[in-house]
């Protein structure tokens, strides 16, 4: 993780084949399946970039707490480009 976040990403399995993956104060509980068959992989993706766009905004934040019409659109494509 990037200089501006200070938490340690953790990515724990849960019954079902289900993760909690967490970030700070950021707390997810992930299901991938395709039918009944639990789909690790995706779990672990998800994650991973729920993990990146959290590290996306605290990067920009200084921006994104401005008013509206002041932040420039570009970077807000940047965040949601998923």
């Amino acid at each position: 993780m990037s200089e501006d976040m200070n938490y340690q990403a953790n990515i724990q399995w849960l019954d079902g084949g289900r993760i909690l993956a967490e970030s700070g104060p950021m707390r997810l509980i992930i299901d991938a399946r395709l039918g009944q068959m639990p789909q690790r992989g995706s779990c672990i993706r998800a994650a991973e970039e729920a993990f990146r766009l959290l590290e996306s905004v605290a990067h920009h934040r200084l921006r994104l707490s401005r008013f509206y019409s002041a932040i420039r659109a570009i970077s807000i494509i940047a965040l949601s480009r998923k």
